[in-house]
């Protein structure tokens, strides 16, 4: 089962969001935010936007 965490970390005066996935017994953070009103803002993006998963690209050298 996949869990999705929020940690806040008041001496780094950051939010962190992170991905539990028990199944493979993995954990990793997503993203860091300054403040709740980011997160919020982020999360209701993730949860109200249409998205596509962008097509495959090629590696370019710059």
């Amino acid at each position: 089962m996949k869990t999705l965490k929020i940690s806040k970390y008041p001496d780094r005066k950051q939010i962190a969001l992170d991905v539990y996935d028990d199944e493979e017994n993995i954990h990793y953070t997503v993203a860091y935010f300054k403040d709740e009103a980011r997160l919020n803002l982020f999360l209701e993006a993730l949860t109200s936007c249409k998205y596509e998963l962008p097509e495959d690209r090629k590696n370019v050298k710059n």
